[in-house]
């Protein structure tokens, strides 16, 4: 270190304005940077000597002036000798040694070295908060931080420790550690190596992100990146494989090219050339050449693996012999010690499997075992696909296969059983050769020598199965629950699930148990199924068989019971012999003693019945109240509850109630059958009646004094005769309603029949009706003997009586009206109260005055011209015929399709009997009427009679007008007959005139025959007249004749002789 001198320099007061002094021998001028500038060249600076008694001395000298600087002379308590400034104030001085004789010749670190020294004391680097840098060549290296750092500088980010260490790097950025002689020697351009040992790394070039600590670790890799070496030896053979993690002397120290290895232990993969190994412990992997995936921890454990893969060990010598065994999985000291190339094995446990493999041939034997615990499997030599956890699980086993044995010593007999499930400590203890048995729990089982396709599950079951058994028994049992089926030697093919389940049946047969005590006390128990707390607890007697109870004490002391189904709490509790029933819900046959044949279903329901045989009872409370009385059926809560109360003889039997609270207060009425919630709620000793719906024939309430009688009634649907009530046994009987609301309202009607939503809804004592369809005679209150049947027909009568409706809103409208029939969808649609009117055909009818009657309409609507007049004594026959007039008979289709011919064997008869003629005249116009007559051939255009006549389209067929209206027909034009009639002076019945402003001519051409037949009789008069005049005129002629002969013969002979 370079000391400093400093010149001190007397103050001079008088030039103390002067901007620099100089002092010397001559003058000169001083530097203009310096205050004070002394020039000598034999002389010095004498600086004054104190004796400072500490650093902080401030008595000596007074207020010493910060910078002051004085020569301590090492007297007065401070020490060393030498110059010190005041680095403090003047109120508070710091006295620090600036330079002195000693610390320039002792205390200084020198190029040579320094001596006395001592430890504690002496030191080099500052006292100051910098920090401290060395360096080569003018570059700092080195540096020592305030925070007590060692940064090296200027190396590419790297450090080289010894001799030859990193010494062919590039200097470039390569983050490399190398620490040890020629550590790192060969890298270039290596990266983010670190090399601590003798010649480790020596080799490597550019292999990178490398760790190598330890003698010649490392030491021939040249390329290979990626590696962890730690340990003298340790993959020193190593070249150019990546990502290898070797701890240990000699760890890996063959391996070339394998990578993804790790092996930490003394040679542990030794050999290895494979790729991802995991390796830990002393020789562990040693062998292994070029097995992979393996994973070995623990004193040699894998010691001779050569190219077995996947496999794990950990544990000393586990898996010691394997060489070519793959997958397999070894935990604790000897695990596996002597399989060699089996594999698919789970081994944990210390000499678990030991003696896996030995004589093993087939593809198969001594493959794919687990076993867990100590010597668990320990003989096994050939078995396979077991699997064994616990202290001497399976220890017995050699060629078993397919067997699961979890706890101490389960299983630990078997020999050469195959396909168990053992759980718990010595479970299936004893098993030699059973197979397919499963137990869970202590002791399960644990009796069991060869019997096979067992289940216990819970401590002790089936626990004393197999002992003193035949080979046909003792088997196929499933046993769940703390010693259920404990002393069960015998029994075979039941299934018992619950504590103490089965426990006291030496020899039950196919029975099931499941929940606390149930089938407890059972002795020789057999096809029973009883489940639930102390279900059939007590069943003493070998008759009580093929029972299912299911339920909180459930046929809890059965005697002799036998194929009863019982399911909920409580039921049939003290049963002595009752059987064959079927209950179902908490205390149905509650109080059961005899009670044969019958069926409970819902909370209470027959709970009453001790001796009742042959009952149906469904839902809360059914049939609750009956005790003897049989064959009744009750479905629905409440249903029947009262029924069987003070009876005699055969009341209250064959009822059948399903619905809530049906027949829920009857009490002596027998034969009815209701179904629905609430139907024949309110009945008590009616008879032989059927309600199907909720509310029907609910209020049904009348007791003839408490006297039992027949009403015959059947409803079918919701609130089908619901107020139904007779008033005696005559009137409110033998109805039938069928639909919603049918008959709701009917009180005392009688004989009624309705079937369809709403029908004869208002009904209240009208009788003999039928209506089958939703709304036929809704209002009808008090008519009787009507019949409806089509939706909505008659839905509107109130009072009308005697008339008859078939289809879609027949006689719709009609409220008083009597006598009508009409048939087809809307006939007679708008008649109201008028009577006698028949229609059939789909809206025949349809657009009558609602006071048209004693009227005819047959076919496709048949129908008035209009509706604004009552054409009453009408007929019309024919589609779309159509009647204009009243006392108007129309035959023949409509305008739309008229008929082109009508017809019969004989011609039509017209009442013509003169006792029946008055005022006979022959007054009957003749040829002159018939002179006036025009006959014509025309074309008829049906469509200006269907404007004139306001025919709607729909009822209109224009493709056929327009046919029809091509042929040529023959006859007479109305107006000009009637013209001709009135000419002559004539009353001519052959002209149909108009009878309204709607009606239209027409001509009844039979009529045509009486002035015919009068022109032919004048007609004849004149021919014979004629006939008479020619006979008169041909006597005149021949007269004539003669005469003219006569002259001509004379004229001969006159000429002869001349």
């Amino acid at each position: 270190m370079r000391l400093l001198v400093l010149a001190v320099l007397l103050s001079i007061s008088t030039i103390g304005l002067a901007q620099n002094v100089g002092i010397g021998a001559t003058a000169f001028t001083p530097d203009p940077s310096a205050g004070l500038e002394v020039q000598y060249t034999d002389k010095g600076m004498l600086i004054p000597r104190v004796d400072l008694s500490s650093e902080t001395d401030g008595t000596t000298i007074s207020s010493p002036a910060t910078s002051l600087l004085v020569y301590n002379t090492g007297t007065g308590g401070l020490s060393p000798a030498g110059f010190y400034y005041n680095a403090g104030t003047p109120a508070a001085p710091e006295w620090a040694l600036f330079a002195s004789s000693e610390n320039l010749n002792g205390s200084a670190w020198k190029l040579d070295g320094n001596s006395g020294t001592v430890s504690g004391t002496d030191f080099l680097g500052t006292t100051d908060d910098q920090d401290l840098d060395i360096r080569t060549n003018d570059t700092v290296h080195f540096r020592f931080t305030t925070k007590g750092q060692i940064e090296v500088l200027n190396t590419g980010n790297s450090i080289f420790i010894g001799e030859g260490a990193g010494e062919n790097d590039d200097g470039t950025d390569n983050f490399n550690i190398f620490i040890g002689d020629s550590a790192g020697t060969n890298a270039n351009n290596a990266n983010e190596c670190i090399a601590i040992g003798f010649k480790s790394l020596f080799m490597n070039t550019t292999g990178s992100y490398n760790t190598a600590i330890g003698y010649l670790a490392l030491q021939n890799n040249t390329t290979g990146s990626v590696q962890t070496a730690v340990g003298g030896r340790a993959l020193m053979n190593n070249t150019s494989s990546t990502h290898n993690t070797a701890i240990g002397f000699c760890s890996m120290m063959y391996n070339t090219t394998g990578g993804l290895n790790t092996a930490v232990g003394y040679r542990s993969l030794y050999n290895n050339n494979g790729h991802a190994n995991t390796s830990v412990g002393y020789r562990s992997l040693a062998s292994n050449t070029i097995g992979h995936l393996n994973t070995a921890s623990g004193w040699e454990a894998m010691y001779n693996n050569i190219s077995g893969r996947s496999n794990c060990a950990y544990g000393s010598q586990s898996l010691y012999h394997n060489e070519t065994g793959f997958s397999n999985v070894a935990v604790g000291e000897h695990a596996l010690f002597s399989n060699d190339s089996a594999s698919n094995i789970v081994a944990i446990g210390d000499s678990s499997l030991h003696n896996n493999g030995i004589g093993a041939s087939g593809s198969d034997e001594a493959c794919r075992n687990t076993a867990i615990g100590s010597k668990s499997m320990y003989e096994n030599t050939t078995g396979y696909d077991n699997t064994a956890l616990g202290y001497q699980s399976l220890y017995s086993s050699t060629s078993s296969k397919w067997n699961t044995a979890i706890g101490s010593q389960s299983l630990t007999s078997s020999t050469t059983a195959s396909s168990n499930t053992s759980v718990g400590y010595r479970s299936l203890q004893n098993n030699t050769t059973g197979g397919s048995n499963v137990a869970f729990g202590s002791f399960t089982l644990s009796n069991s020598e060869t019997n096979s396709d067992l289940v216990a599950i819970g401590d002790s079951a089936l626990f004393m199965n197999g002992v003193n058994a035949f080979p046909s028994q003792a088997r196929r049992n499933v046993a769940i629950g703390s010693k259920s089926m404990m002393k069960s030697q015998r029994g075979y093919e039941c299934v018992a699930i619950g504590y103490q389940t089965m426990q006291l049946d030496s020899h039950p047969i196919q029975s099931i148990a499941i929940g606390p005590f149930a089938l407890y006390n059972s002795y020789l128990s057999f096809y029973n199924i009883a489940i639930g707390h102390k279900a059939m607890y007590n069943n003493p007697n070998s008759m009580g068989c093929s029972n299912i109870a299911i339920g909180r004490e459930c046929l809890m002391n059965n005697n002799t019971g036998h194929g009863n189904v019982l399911i909920g709490d409580d039921i049939m509790h003290d049963n002595e012999s009752g059987h064959t029933n079927v209950a179902i819900g908490s205390y149905t046959l509650g109080s059961s003693q005899t009670a044969s044949y019958n069926v409970a279903l819902g909370e209470q329901s027959q709970n009453g019945n001790e001796k009742g045989n042959n009952n149906v009872a469904i839902g809360y409370y059914s049939l609750s109240g009956n005790d003897s009385v049989s064959n009744i059926v009750a479905i629905g809560s409440f249903a029947l509850c009262a029924n069987g109360h003070n009876t005699s003889g055969n009341e209250a039997i064959n009822n059948t109630a399903v619905g809530f609270s049906s027949l829920k207060l009857n009490t002596r009425g027998y034969s009815n059958t209701s179904l629905g919630c609430r139907s024949l709620l309110n009945n008590t000793t009616a008879s032989c009646n059927i309600a199907i719906g909720v509310l029907s024939l609910y209020s049904q309430s009348f007791s003839n004094g408490d006297n039992v009688y027949e009403s015959y009634n059947i409803a079918i649907g919701d609130s089908a005769l619901y107020n139904n009530n007779p008033t005696s046994t005559s009137n409110g009987v033998r109805n039938i309603a069928i639909g919603y609301n049918s008959l709701n309202k009917n009180t005392t009607g009688y004989n009624n029949i309705a079937s369809g939503y709403n029908t004869l809804y208002m009904n209240t004592t009208g009788y003999g009706n039928i209506a089958v369809g939703s709304s036929v005679l809704r209002t009808n209150t008090t008519g009787y003997y009507n019949i409806g049947l089509g939706y909505l027909s008659l839905e509107n009568n109130s009072t009308g009586y005697n008339n008859v409706a078939f289809g879609y809103q027949t006689l719709n409208r009609v409220s008083s009206g009597n006598g009508n029939v009409a048939i087809g969808s809307y006939a007679l649609n708008d008649v109201t109260t008028t009577s006698n009117n028949v229609a059939v055909g789909n809206s025949a009818g349809s657009f009558l005055n609602p006071l048209t009657q004693n009227s005819l309409y047959l076919g496709y609507n048949a129908d008035a011209v209009n509706p604004t007049i009552a054409y009453n004594y009408s007929v019309a026959i024919g589609q779309e015929s159509v009647i204009s007039a009243s006392r108007q008979v129309r035959i023949g289709n409509g305008t739309s399709n008229p008929a082109t011919s009508i017809g019969g064997p004989v011609a039509w008869t017209t009442v013509s009997d003169g006792r029946f003629k008055d005022n006979v005249q022959e007054n009957v116009a003749g040829l002159d009427f018939v002179m006036k007559l025009r006959p014509v051939t025309y074309n008829f255009d049906n469509e200006k009679l269907n404007d004139y006549i306001n025919t709607p389209d729909s009822c209109r067929d224009r493709e056929s007008s327009a046919k029809d209206f091509q042929i040529i027909h023959t006859g007479f034009i109305a107006q000009e007959v009637e013209q001709a009639a009135k000419e002559c002076g004539f009353e001519f019945s052959g002209v149909d005139a108009p009878k309204n402003e709607y009606d239209y001519y027409g001509l009844r051409y039979a009529e045509f025959v009486v002035p015919l037949v009068k022109a032919t009789q004048e007609q004849q008069e004149i021919i014979e007249a004629q006939e008479e005049e020619i006979e008169r005129q041909k006597q005149i002629n021949s007269e004539q004749q003669q005469i003219i002969d006569d002259l001509l013969k004379r004229v001969e002979a006159l000429e002869a002789t001349n």
